[in-house]
């Protein structure tokens, strides 16, 4: 009875399972949140999802604790369900881990430039591309899209550093196509190429571009992107971070019961905006006019004059815009990830599904992808050990072209199909074909079939208090197969007898491996504070690419199959690179108040000469936490957090290809044979003399919070000078070389204005409202290139001038007398042409910056970016009004008709010189604002209640709709589906629905 007696007594003997959920004050969960039972070992950690589960008695006190809150205290009493909101700690709220790659740091204590991304920001969104959801979101990073899904973007980080450059549209003399402007790729510690892969040239004007290596890595698995910019924060990385690093961190398990995390979207993308073009009857008089004043006659007989001479149907009309870009691009995605583990293992296992069609039927991007991450600790807490691994398959079918045909193809042209819907050749009576079907390179698309997998390993040991050895693995594998098949049938019947089908194999192979061995100190004495690391890195990159060329097939049947091909043509490239460095990092404190960091990297490089193989670089960082300092809390009492930092450093770059100081042979063509027998031929000259490129690298920044870090700002001026240029030297015809690669004394120069600008608007309990603004204006400049008037980079660079600075004509307007463009005779002997040529404009952007805004209202979440960008582009890219090809209404009511006649549009005309002037238009500096503002995303949420989620079997239930790309302002819009793309594959708006559940 007593036994009895006091159990009904004291009830807080009893334990019982306590459940809930952790918040911050802005109504976001909380993963990884220490809970503890006040003066016991025992404790648990909140999941992914802010959820947390433990056993206690009533007169236990809970202790919630994380890094950047204020500890909070809670007596369990007779709730079962305790939920928690945190607040953000005024001091601590700066202590939030970054990672930094080889280390990590806090947002008070770093000395760098370094901006996270978490996921929270990037899941959800429709993109392939991992990176491309990072578009407005971080200040310098500037994200020029891709030509469609799987296709690699241009990603540049504060600019061009290097004159070898691939995205300015200029063919420099003797380039190898090798970018050395590419940032480095880091995912899970493991570097990761960033050239993208290679096709043949028919796949590529297929694709629109080349393949994204990081296509197989599913957004939803991403638990955080940071991007390096100075020197302090990249020269841990040496000459691979001389353009800034991209560091990918995977999700990982959490502790605790093992859950199910369930993410699904599905939606649609299409073409948001069609142009207004000539209907028939427009169309038509804008040729018979195009006729008068060129004072032609229509010819019955001739093709280039079917449209209008009666070999097609006058009376048809056919809005090509709607026939051919009115498809729907269906978007599916499914990640399913199983997730848990104790106070010494977590795990965390999944898999993703994403199908993502074109506009266009039977084309699209396919991706299956499987992720695996596995963590250790011992039970002393001395030994540790980290598994991730990603695994992915893609995809790819894609045929371009459609977009100009949209917008050029008459109205009157025939249809596609015939009635017994073969494709429509409008054939005329001599058995010609009178046009080019639109649709005829839909028949062969190119199929590229991609498989990526990542695996690193970290493994650590505490040997003494603050003495830790470490070791990170790391292995890629990246291959592919691309196939393009080019049958009979894309060709017009009559034609076919002279074709003989072909078809291009192509093979890919990437493999990477890196040792990197490290030992870490770490000492706190008073208000000193070191952090150490010292260790070394090895890395060998093997490259293959194959291309199997078959023609003289006998049949189209027999496309898929090289061995059936009647003659083959073999081109392959191989290259093995080596990188070896030993790199050490000494971080000093006093007091969390004066900070300096001293990095210092020698690295080799198997791609120079023996005598110049290896390189000395460093850079050092400090900064000043002027809001410790009592006279200044004085002064300003409502500051809460500043900062002053600066950072200098010199670091390489050898982005110049593999084997280009060696002598090298090339096989030489079967054509050329000689009495039969292969045979080799010198393809480039020995030069063991080139050395690094460097780039210096000066940055300082000032960063202040006020009331409680509820508004603040963070403004950095940087500097970039990169100089010793590696491009290659013209050489004489007489030396049997066309070029030779070597240093120049040429410097480019880098530099800007970067600032965040941060603001808490409302915090309520049920309301909050954030604001988040990013403002970048670069600068580039060739600040010097001695000798450039002697060499061929004369016509491509001036002193002075951002590297995309153009040479073209002037243009002088439209002559008010004959209609006709007319430019600037710079030598003034009455003929237009290439001499005429100045440098006039530049390509870069004068400013470009995003503002995000977040919105929390109870369970509703609402999210939108707006990103904006300053840009130019041609006034009137109208070329050749008057020929056989569609035109804007705007260009219509805007032509010239009659002597006397003031405005921007050419006559109508389809015989030179007319069409010479427009093609002169077409290269020159008429140029006008292409900036735009877009809404780049938007994203609206509802957190179901618990017990609505639980009826369906969940812990917790969300369902949320995304947008992308819904509207776009810009000035130039009346000129172009979409001011990003031009005449490329546009950006879609897509609109999708989705549900998030844990079980």
């Amino acid at each position: 009875m007593d036994s009895v007696y006091n159990n009904l007594k004291e009830p807080d003997l009893q334990d019982r399972k306590i459940t809930g959920i952790v918040k911050d004050s802005k109504g976001f969960t909380i993963p990884g949140v220490n809970i503890l039972i006040k003066g016991t070992k025992t404790g648990t950690s909140t999941n992914l999802n802010g959820e947390y589960s433990i056993n206690a008695k009533d007169n236990n006190i809970l202790i919630f604790s994380f890094l950047g809150y204020v500890p909070m205290e809670v007596t369990v009493g007779s709730q079962n369900t305790i939920d928690i909101v945190l607040q953000e700690d005024i001091k601590e709220l700066e202590a939030a881990t970054i990672n930094a790659g080889y280390y990590t740091v806090t947002e008070k204590t770093k000395t760098g430039n370094i901006t996270k991304v978490t996921a929270k920001e990037l899941t959800n969104q429709p993109v392939i591309s991992p990176l491309m959801a990072l578009q407005g979101r971080v200040a310098g990073l500037d994200i020029i899209p891709a030509s469609g899904p799987g296709i690699a973007p241009t990603i540049r980080i504060r600019g061009h550093n290097s004159l070898r450059t691939t995205d300015l549209g200029k063919s420099i003399p003797g380039s190898v196509g090798i970018d050395g402007n590419l940032p480095l790729y880091i995912i899970d510690g493991i570097p990761v190429s960033s050239e993208s892969l290679s096709l043949s040239g028919n796949s590529q004007q297929r694709f629109g571009g080349k393949l994204d290596p990081l296509s197989t890595i599913s957004l939803e698995n991403i638990q955080s992107v940071e991007i390096l910019k100075d020197a302090d924060a990249t020269a841990i990385y040496g000459s691979r971070g001389a353009n800034g690093v991209i560091l990918i961190t995977t999700k990982k398990g959490v502790s605790g019961k093992t859950d199910l995390d369930v993410n699904f979207y599905q939606g649609a993308g299409n073409v948001t905006r069609r142009l207004e073009l000539l209907n028939s009857e427009q169309y038509l008089a804008m040729r018979r006019e195009a006729l008068k004043n060129d004072g032609v006659a229509i010819s019955p007989t001739s093709i280039s004059h079917a449209d209008i001479n009666g070999m097609w149907d006058t009376t048809r009309f056919t809005n090509w815009q709607k026939e051919l870009l009115s498809g729907t691009a269906n978007i599916t995605s499914l990640q399913l990830n199983v997730s848990g583990g104790n106070a010494q293992t977590s795990f965390r296992l999944g898999g993703s599904y994403h199908n993502e069609e074109l506009i266009y039927e039977g084309l699209g991007y396919h991706r299956l992808g499987g992720n695996m991450s596995l963590n250790h600790t011992s039970a002393n807490n001395k030994f540790t050990v980290g598994v991730a691994l990603n695994y992915g398959i893609d995809k790819n079918v894609s045929g371009n072209g459609r977009i100009y045909q949209a917008l050029s193809l008459p109205p009157v042209a025939p249809p596609l199909y015939l009635d017994n819907g073969e494709l429509n050749w409008a054939i005329n009576n001599n058995g010609s074909a009178t046009w080019t079907n639109p649709i005829a390179n839909l028949v062969n698309p190119a199929t590229s079939e991609n498989r990526n997998l990542t695996v690193s390993v970290s493994l650590s040991y505490l040997i003494l208090k603050g003495l830790r050895i470490k070791t990170n693995l790391g292995y890629t594998d990246m291959s592919g197969d691309t196939k393009y098949k080019n049958p009979t049938t894309v060709y017009a019947p009559i034609t076919r007898q002279y074709i003989t089908p072909s078809a291009d194999f192509g093979t890919n192979k990437r493999q990477s491996l890196i040792i990197e061995p490290q030992l870490t100190y770490i000492k706190t004495t008073g208000n000193h504070n070191l952090d150490i690391i010292a260790g070394v890195s090895y890395q060998e990159n093997l490259n293959e690419y194959q291309l199997l060329q078959g023609t003289n097939y006998t049949s189209d049947a027999l496309l898929n199959s090289i061995n059936a091909a009647g003659k083959v043509s073999v081109s392959s490239t191989y290259s093995n690179y080596k990188y070896n460095s030993a790199f050490a990092r000494i971080g000093y404190n006093y007091n969390e108040r004066y900070l300096i960091n001293l990095t210092g990297r020698r690295e080799g490089s198997s791609r120079f000469g023996p005598e110049n193989r290896f390189g000395n670089f460093g850079a050092i960082g400090a900064a000043w936490i002027f809001s410790e300092e009592q006279w200044i809390n004085k002064a300003i009492p409502f500051l809460s957090f500043g900062k002053l930092r600066a950072s200098y450093g010199v670091t390489g770059n050898d982005l110049i290809g593999d084997y280009q100081y060696y002598n090298l042979y090339q096989m030489a063509p079967s054509t050329i044979a000689y009495e039969g027998a292969l045979s080799l031929y010198p393809n480039s000259h020995y030069n063991p003399d080139f050395k690094w490129e460097q780039t210096n690298k000066l940055e300082v920044a000032l960063e202040s919070y006020f009331s409680n870090n509820r508004y603040g700002f963070e403004i950095s001026w940087y500097r970039n000078r990169s100089s010793n240029q590696l491009v290659n030297y013209t050489l004489p015809d007489i030396t049997g070389f066309s070029s030779i690669l070597r240093n120049f004394e040429a410097t480019i120069e880098n530099s800007g204005w970067e600032m965040v600008f941060k603001a808490e608007v409302i915090q309520k309990e049920n309301f909050n409202w954030s604001i988040y603004t990013n403002l970048s204006f670069p600068q580039n400049k060739l600040v010097a290139f001695p000798g450039i008037e002697d060499s061929p980079y004369a016509t491509y660079y001036k002193v002075g001038e951002p590297l995309s600075i153009k040479r073209t004509y002037i243009w002088q307007g439209v002559d008010p007398q004959t209609g006709l463009h007319t430019f600037l005779d710079v030598d003034k002997n009455g003929v237009i042409n290439s001499n005429d040529q100045q440098f006039s404009y530049s390509q870069d952007s004068k400013y470009f910056g995003g503002i995000t805004n977040n919105i929390n209202y109870k369970n509703i979440e609402l999210s939108f970016l707006l990103r904006f960008k300053e840009q130019k582009a041609l006034l009137n890219p109208v070329y050749n009004a008057g020929t056989q090809k569609n035109i804007p209404l705007w260009a219509w009511n805007e032509r010239w008709q009659n002597p006397g006649d003031i405005t921007d549009v050419q006559r109508f005309t389809q015989t030179s010189p007319g069409t010479t002037m427009s093609s002169y238009y077409s290269s020159s500096d008429a140029m006008t604002d292409a900036s735009f503002i877009r809404l780049q995303t938007l994203s609206l949420s509802y957190t179901l209640p618990k017990n609505i989620a639980k009826k369906a079997g969940a812990k917790n239930a969300k369902i949320f709709l995304q947008g992308q790309n819904l509207f776009t302002l810009s000035k130039y819009n009346r000129y172009v589906l979409d001011v990003e793309s031009g005449s490329n594959y546009p950006q879609l708006r897509i609109i999708t629905a989705g549900l998030q559940l844990k079980f």
